[in-house]
């Protein structure tokens, strides 16, 4: 009887190892033929769409993050793909240079609580107005003014629009300077994914008509204090991203992450804490443990990552430690996060 059962079931076990194996890659090639469909529709030729499984991967050069962003638009659209990497290099055209005497306006930070507003304004009200946005955006305590009054200097409706789509606060060291038709990035980022990321995340929330110009300088953390930085700069593009209630990293988190390894592979002496953190909802003792779960799954991952594991201690402090407003949407979602601490000692 036993042995009646066993032949069909091996048989079929045998049939779904056949099709998975000569169906597999019928679909990896039908994904990548439809996502260079795609790019050559949108302008895009010469890339090249490489598909394993059901995770692309987007190679070649554009001549913008804007470009770069709309790539990978275009082809995570496609149905049935699951991830999309972005391995696109931004090959920027000639520099545009500043205009001697022309206005502008400037967003920087120069320490982790002050963002700097700079630049020249036409008027007081327009001054007020601006600094009433960016107060709105970015917190109005952390909100310098140092706008100059200049007499036919442009209204700034473009820095407005700019401020009411993008919701991440100036990095240290880098600027954000508008001109007319302009936005420069400048400062220093510690390495080139930083660099992609910071322009794709600048490009995708420019307004209509107004041009990114790249000008960062990647220079590689060599202390302490550039490693918490490099580890801020990351975070605070994307935070790692967890399956809502779980310790399972999203693609999204997994991502993040691998520029948390990049950043930490360049000074393999200096140690690390992992923080876990949640929001208010739910009972405490349910968020305490499973902010010590993400914690502690977002260390294998990056031990899985060449990190060696008695460099870093997963922590997790539960709702405890708050940086927002827990009645609202946004602050909850800004609570719920992993946070990187550089030990020195």
């Amino acid at each position: 009887m036993l042995r009646r059962l066993f032949v069909p079931a091996f048989l079929l076990a045998l049939l779904c190892w056949w099709c998975l194996r000569h169906h597999a890659p019928r679909i990896e090639s039908s994904l990548a033929a439809a996502a260079q469909q795609r790019l050559a529709e949108a302008g895009f030729p010469d890339l090249t769409a490489t598909v394993d499984g059901r995770d692309l991967t987007l190679d070649g050069q554009v001549d913008s993050p804007r470009a770069s962003s709309i790539a990978e638009q275009t082809v995570g659209e496609i149905h049935g793909l699951r991830t999309v990497t972005n391995l696109l290099a931004v090959t920027p055209g000639p520099a545009i240079p500043a205009a001697a005497g022309a206005a502008y306006l400037e967003l920087g930070s120069d320490d982790s609580d002050t963002i700097r507003l700079g630049g020249q304004v036409g008027d007081e009200e327009s001054r007020r107005g601006l600094v009433s946005a960016a107060g709105e955006a970015f917190g109005a305590e952390r909100i310098r003014d140092e706008l100059e009054l200049r007499p036919g200097a442009p209204a700034w409706d473009s820095f407005r629009a700019w401020l009411a789509s993008y919701d991440s606060p100036p990095f240290e060291g880098v600027q954000w300077r508008f001109e007319e038709g302009i936005l420069r990035l400048r400062g220093r980022v510690f390495d080139q994914g930083a660099r992609q990321r910071l322009t794709a995340v600048a490009a995708a929330s420019l307004p209509a008509g107004i041009e990114l110009v790249d000008e960062l300088e990647i220079i590689p953390p060599t202390s302490a204090a550039d490693l918490q930085r490099s580890l801020d700069q990351t975070v605070q593009l994307q935070n790692v991203e967890f399956e809502s209630g779980s310790a399972r990293l999203t693609a999204v988190g997994r991502a993040t992450l691998d520029g948390i390894a990049e950043a930490l592979a360049k000074l393999p002496a200096l140690e690390v804490e992992i923080a876990g953190h949640t929001d208010s909802q739910g009972d405490p003792a349910f968020n305490l443990q499973l902010s010590r779960d993400r914690a502690a799954a977002t260390r294998v991952y990056l031990t899985d990552r060449g990190i060696t594991a008695d460099r870093m201690t997963a922590v997790g402090y539960g709702q405890t430690r708050p940086i927002a407003d827990n009645a609202t949407a946004e602050g909850r979602r800004r609570n719920r996060r992993i946070e990187f601490q550089v030990r020195e000692d």
